[in-house]
């Protein structure tokens, strides 16, 4: 379950996301959050892409920047 803070019955905000350091040769990432126990069926909250590799926490309320060298 995701806690209320993270849903539009809260303060409709990103949660706190990490994972493992990216495979040796990896050029960039991609995140898809996807919630297949939605109500309607499977939902795609959002899709993160071009994350440069040695990124692997993406904080609370955080903010894709227009720049592609950021993510």
């Amino acid at each position: 379950m995701i806690p209320p803070k993270y849903t539009c019955d809260g303060e409709n905000i990103s949660p706190c996301l990490t994972g493992p350091e990216a495979p040796e040769g990896t050029q960039s990432m991609a995140l898809i959050m996807d919630d297949p126990d939605a109500p309607n069926g499977d939902w795609v909250h959002f899709i993160l892409f071009n994350i440069p590799p040695e990124i692997h926490e993406l904080s609370e309320n955080f903010k894709v920047s227009a720049n592609p060298s950021h993510a």
